[in-house]
């Protein structure tokens, strides 16, 4: 095989580069990289890598006939630019591009590369998936993702990859993936000769992406409220359209709110998991739903799209805090005993201060019920459950990378204020850690994708003992 690399100023974060008789000027993503010089031999070596006139190992071999001191430049500025994570590289085998690593976060100085022979792995929770049209190799915390442009390179890292560990011999390719992180060296036992990662065993793949693709530090995906769904579909409305066959029940607003301190309620909060068959009452949800989910203001913001059109995009805010007042998440009410509020399952409209029927009690609601009473350690039923429910376009129309992060982050929010304002009203509560989201949806008629719960709490009136 003839591989070689070529680098790429990594194009996604707009790094440029000046080459004169001055010396080298890079604008990398994070900084201004300066290398002043008038040296030739320098200066064609830095123009012959960013123009990919010839192999990165070619112009390292070129150089290095100018003696230490020129090397020792060259990787310098090629140091701090890796650093930076603005250069790409290009793999190629022959004729053909196999693939590009693209950096996720500041990558070791990779120069004249040789090939690697001995035994490896992929690293742990390494993954094909696919990008646009593009198949990527990515591990959660690895440097760089490896974009696959070729069959053969594909199935090269296919029959890598089915394998507990691989001898390869030679194989630049099996060296670019160990030091990006995307592969491991290992011993003739197949056992990890070095543990880079150094992770608990508790991380599963879900977790580690989900944990190290919505923060900073370990990628360099596009990140943040830059509302790439403007000009690409309308922004979900705030409130739900009124229809006139819907079931409501107005609940009465508190006309006289007493409350303990804030001390106080803070500190006889409790999770409750016994409660009384006696369902609260509507008054009881009517201030508690007044007190923390109605909607106390509706207003918007204007958002141009790439082409400079506007579309307006409808905010609200409630008592409690949303990130970007986008208010994506809801509360539904499944009450498996009937009382002032019938058996089923209810929405809160924020917008009215009503309870909005939805389902009938059946098997679906069996099934959402069955696992709040496992989540809960419960021996029956749990009478009334709130369940959190988001509509997740609300937060991906504007954020990017981060719009779940933050919808859990709301859910917490939540959570928080109504153990609170539960306490301090003398109703019970229970936050649960998991619960069953594909049943509620066909509840609500909606795909899990576009709707479904994020959240879920016990909620009632305590009999005698809390835990």
């Amino acid at each position: 095989m003839n591989e070689f690399i070529h680098l790429n100023l990594y194009a996604n974060q707009e790094s440029t580069s000046v080459i004169n008789a001055d010396g080298v000027v890079i604008d990398t993503f994070s900084r201004r990289i300066k290398c002043t010089t008038s040296d030739g031999p320098l200066l064609k070596a830095f123009a012959d890598a960013f123009d990919r006139t010839m192999p990165l190992a070619g112009i390292v071999d070129e150089l290095a006939e100018y003696g230490a001191d020129q090397l020792q430049n060259f990787y310098s500025v090629l140091k701090r630019v890796y650093q930076d994570a603005a250069l790409s590289i290009e793999y190629h085998d022959g004729d053909v591009i196999g693939g590009r690593f693209v950096p996720m976060s500041a990558m070791p100085l990779i120069v004249d590369v040789a090939g690697y022979s001995g035994r490896i792995q992929l690293a742990r929770f390494a993954a094909f998936h696919k990008m646009g049209t593009t198949l990527v190799l990515e591990a959660p915390i690895a440097n760089a993702r490896f974009e696959l442009y070729d069959r053969n390179t594909i199935s090269t890292i296919t029959s890598w990859m089915a394998a507990s560990s691989s001898r390869v011999e030679n194989s630049l390719l099996a060296r670019l993936l160990i030091l990006t992180g995307l592969a491991v060296v290992v011993d003739e036992s197949a056992a990890s000769a070095q543990n880079e990662l150094n992770e608990p065993d508790g991380w599963t793949s879900h977790e580690m992406f989900f944990q190290f693709r919505s923060r900073h530090g370990f990628h360099t995906n596009p990140s943040g409220g830059l509302f790439y769904g403007a000009g690409r579909r309308d922004p979900l409305p705030a409130n739900r359209p009124r229809l006139d066959c819907d079931i409501r029940i107005p609940l009465p607003a508190p006309t006289h709110i007493t409350s303990d301190s804030l001390e106080s309620v803070v500190s006889r909060r409790v999770s409750t998991r016994k409660f009384s068959q006696q369902q609260p009452s509507l008054a009881q949800l009517g201030e508690l739903f007044w007190r923390t989910m109605r909607q106390t203001e509706a207003l918007s913001m204007t958002v141009k799209d790439q082409s400079g059109i506007d579309h307006v995009f409808p905010l609200k805010r409630r008592p409690v805090p949303s990130g970007g007042a986008v208010h994506e998440i809801d509360a539904y009410i499944l009450a498996n005993v009937g009382g002032e509020l019938p058996a089923g399952l209810w929405r809160y409209d924020d917008e009215y201060h009503e309870m909005v029927h939805v389902a009938d009690l059946g098997e679906d609601s069996q099934i959402v019920s069955y696992h709040a009473q496992r989540s809960a350690a419960l021996s029956e039923t749990p009478y009334m459950l709130v369940l959190f429910s988001a509509r997740f376009d609300r937060m991906m129309w504007k954020y990017t990378a981060m719009p779940f992060a933050a919808i859990l982050k709301h859910v917490g929010v939540l959570y928080e204020i109504f153990y609170l304002v539960a306490t301090d009203m003398g109703l019970g509560v229970c936050g649960l850690g998991n619960g069953e989201s594909r049943a509620f949806s066909r509840m609500i008629g909606t795909h899990p994708a576009v709707e479904t719960t994020v959240g879920e709490m016990l909620i009632g009136i305590p009999m005698h003992s809390s835990s």
